[in-house]
């Protein structure tokens, strides 16, 4: 929430090599689970972060609760998508 674009791109860059490398591991430790849908979740959850902090770097704090409220659904997406896995794995 700097301001400071390059240490933003630097972050950015990290959160997505963490990303990629927990997505390509679930969908390693479970056949239920596809790293590619893994991906997309993640990237999703970067993306509002990183968007929520321009907002309140901006002080636009309506359009960060609105990305907040984003984050939380793709949270509980996240959620629901391992819960998914475990029980198909489960059932096995």
């Amino acid at each position: 929430m700097s301001g400071d674009e390059a240490a933003i791109e630097e972050q950015t860059n990290e959160l997505y090599r963490y990303a990629d490398i927990l997505a390509v591991y679930l969908g390693s430790i479970n056949p239920y689970w596809d790293a590619a849908k893994w991906k997309e979740l993640f990237d999703t959850s970067a993306e509002l972060i990183i968007k929520e902090s321009h907002e309140f770097y901006r002080k636009d704090y309506t359009a960060a609760m609105q990305t907040f409220i984003e984050f939380v659904y793709t949270s509980l997406a996240i959620g629901d998508y391992f819960a998914q896995g475990m029980y198909q794995y489960a059932l096995i």
